[in-house]
């Protein structure tokens, strides 16, 4: 190879390591100038990034509720630590007031705002007073007389429906029978919610056929012991006046009716068919069945006992629209006085919420086992929502083994007939099954109707 080719080579060879020099330090020129770059951004306040940004800047809100469980990281992302420290200003909200505000979140030295918008999406919260009425035809209904109270934290109107007519503030009672109707209760915001009662319409006023109303009124968990505890045995003695009606009822009444204690009701043409039922001895749905021929309504005092047993007995009754009373828990046979004050309410309460529980209904009416009393039993009956009924008229029924004759009771029976009477007949017994329909027939010969037992408030 010739000197000339050689020293080209060479040439070519340290060009190439000049190259190689060149783009090194071009690289590190580009690389300090890219630290120059960041150092200035970094050390330059007006250039730094925000640590906080917000993300959310609306806020439904129920009204009626806060902000106390709305938090600043549910609308700012960035520093957690910074965001756990922000603080939601929210004092120009009215959250009883449907509508648009704006609250404020401090975090840092910035004050970030957000919309919050108040809604009213829930329903008035209706609480009854009661849940059944009577009235008689022509009468009017109020809504008010079945409200307690309706929470809202809006405006709201309250009315009463009937056959899905419109709400109305009072409805006419036009026909005699049996009723649903609705209470409804509507906010400013078209929220409405309804309870249901029900309403008897009769043809008759029993305000004026029954007695009504107490003149004393015992708060429950009154102070009993400041009633007289002496047991009074209930007996009422033949005498009778010029309606042939007992008067030692009406001195019993006189005495203790201020209890909303029924002895006798105020002359009427009407009488009460009551039945006591401490066990089931296969009679019952005899007398279901004649009750429901002559179409008459009677009340049952039902034991815990018969409650238990025979439920498909209990829910008949209240279906064929008779009245369910409460006849206690264990029917004690010292009567009821001699029981503790606690004891007392154990064997009227336990029945009422056993009833209540298994049937839907409620009861109203009482009867004291063997018909004994005392003041301090009738006040705590009394504060318990009860009224007392004991009976102007019963006969020797009870003996199952000592059935009397079945036309000597009859007789006995409708000879005794009074306007305003309480009939107490056991429906254990054999005689009263088979007596029953022409029992109805003669009361009704004489002029009397049998009443229905209705509440009375």
């Amino acid at each position: 190879m010739s000197d000339e080719k050689k020293n080209v080579r060479k040439k070519k060879k340290g060009g190439g390591s000049l190259g190689v020099l060149i783009a090194l330090v071009t690289i590190a020129l580009i690389l300090v100038i890219a630290l120059i770059v960041i150092v200035i951004k970094t050390s330059n306040p007006g250039q730094k990034k925000e640590k906080v940004q917000i993300t959310k800047s609306v806020c439904m809100v129920e009204a009626g509720m806060d902000m106390s469980s709305v938090k600043a990281s549910d609308f700012l992302q960035g520093d957690e630590t910074l965001i756990a420290s922000a603080v939601i200003d929210s004092s120009a909200v009215d959250f009883r007031k449907p509508g648009d505000y704006t609250a404020s979140i401090t975090c840092g030295e910035k004050v970030y705002n957000i919309s919050v918008k108040v809604e009213d999406t829930t329903a008035p919260v209706i609480t009854l007073s009661k849940e059944s009425a009577s009235g008689i035809i022509g009468s009017q209904i109020n809504a008010s007389d079945f409200i307690e109270k309706v929470e809202d934290v809006s405006d709201y109107t309250v009315g009463i429906v009937k056959d899905g007519a419109d709400a109305a503030q009072t409805v006419t009672l036009d026909a005699a029978g049996d009723y649903v109707f609705k209470i409804v209760a509507k906010d400013a915001y078209g929220n409405s919610s309804e309870k249901q009662i029900s309403v008897k319409v009769t043809d008759i006023d029993y305000s004026k056929i029954l007695k009504s109303g107490s003149k004393v009124q015992i708060a429950p968990g009154s102070n009993f012991s400041e009633f007289p505890s002496e047991l009074v045995p209930f007996g009422y003695g033949n005498e009778v006046d010029d309606k042939n009606r007992p008067g030692g009822c009406t001195w019993y009444d006189n005495k203790w009716g201020q209890y909303a204690a029924d002895f006798i009701h105020p002359d009427s043409k009407y009488v009460f068919l009551t039945f006591d039922e401490g066990y089931e001895y296969g009679y019952t749905p005899k007398i279901l069945d004649t009750l429901k021929e002559k179409n008459v309504k009677a009340v049952f005092f039902c034991t815990m006992d018969f409650v238990k047993s025979h439920p498909e007995l209990v829910q008949r009754m209240i279906d064929e629209g008779h009245v369910v009373g409460n006849h206690s828990l264990t029917h004690p046979a010292k009567g009821i006085p001699t029981l503790s004050v606690e004891d007392q309410i154990k064997e009227v309460d336990e029945v009422t919420k056993y009833v209540k529980e298994k049937f839907n209904y409620d009861m109203y009416l009482f009867r004291f086992p063997e018909g004994a009393f005392s003041e301090q039993s009738l006040a705590v009956v009394q504060s318990l929502g009860y009224r007392s009924v004991f009976w102007s008229f019963a006969h020797r029924d009870w003996y199952t083994d000592d059935q009397p004759n079945v036309q000597e009771a009859l007789q006995n029976a409708l000879a005794k007939v009074h306007g305003g009477g309480i009939t107490l007949l056991h429906a254990v017994s054999q005689t009263n099954t088979e007596m029953l329909a022409d029992y109805i027939d003669g009361v009704r010969a004489k002029g009397f109707e049998f009443g229905y037992y209705e509440k009375m408030d």
